[in-house]
């Protein structure tokens, strides 16, 4: 069930209370102009989402807590906290004790790290492959998590993260990391990323077009992924020991797949 609809309902008065007429009316760069003086609980938990921003997994339970409060108010407060968006993007390292890892690592052990011919196995590679746009189920590790609109900005923090964008490509490997995809209504989707993208621009870290899931009972959803070092924009599909004569086949069938991704 979702949290929306499991959440006690809150009034616009009660809204109201919580935040005032404009939420965070002080943020005056989003509004163009002062509004109005934030309440007490309005700039605590303004406050707490610059600290999400500034520490990202930092103090995660009182996030949550601020999160499922704004959550009541969408309805209220649309310019803000309505993502108004339906499709989301996510980087996330599946660890070893995972079904995807194992799956993954399998038949790469084979044609990876295994006698380079298995690239002419039709079957093999068709199944390394199918990791690029591949649906699967995503059992969220938390309450709270960090998405966002924008395909570039998920690769862009793969990309930044050090455990995840170097040596993606290494037999010892306990974590196999993707970009998800997740295509549905924003009922638990948090924040207008033009919202979080001019906020976290102001306090210095850049446009990073975030949104936040809130998920009451962190339920599977159905995601498509990518699995990084198979995509060309990481750089590693040099990486991957194909024959010169299979390798442009290989990353025509790569590139048609994440095109559609």
């Amino acid at each position: 069930m979702k949290l929306i609809n499991i959440l006690s309902e809150v009034g616009s008065n009660k809204c109201e209370e919580l935040f005032g007429k404009y939420l965070f009316g002080e943020y005056q760069q989003f509004y163009n102009s002062v509004k109005e003086k934030n309440t007490d609980f309005e700039q605590q938990t303004f406050d707490q989402f610059i600290s999400w921003i500034e520490r990202s997994d930092g103090k995660r339970a009182i996030t949550t807590k601020y999160a499922i409060e704004l959550l009541k108010c969408k309805n209220q407060f649309p310019k803000v906290l309505n993502p108004n968006q339906t499709v989301y993007y996510r980087a996330f390292a599946f660890m070893s004790d995972s079904e995807i890892f194992h799956n993954i690592k399998t038949v790469e052990d084979e044609l990876v790290y295994g006698d380079n011919r298995n690239w002419y196995n039709d079957k093999l590679v068709d199944a390394y492959l199918s990791y690029v746009n591949r649906t699967e189920y995503y059992q969220p590790l938390s309450l709270i998590e960090s998405w966002t609109n924008s395909k570039n900005s998920a690769i862009k923090f793969a990309k930044q993260v050090k455990h995840i964008s170097t040596q993606l490509i290494k037999r010892n490997s306990r974590q196999a990391t993707c970009i998800l995809k997740y295509t549905g209504d924003d009922t638990e989707m948090l924040f207008n990323p033009k919202f979080m993208s001019k906020l976290s621009s102001d306090i210095g870290y850049g446009q990073q077009n975030e949104i936040l899931r809130v998920s009451a009972n962190k339920q599977p959803i159905k995601v498509q992924i990518s699995y990084i070092p198979l995509l060309p924009e990481f750089g590693h599909f040099r990486d991957l020991n194909i024959p010169k004569d299979r390798h442009e086949y290989v990353k025509n069938q790569i590139l048609n797949k994440w095109k559609s991704f």
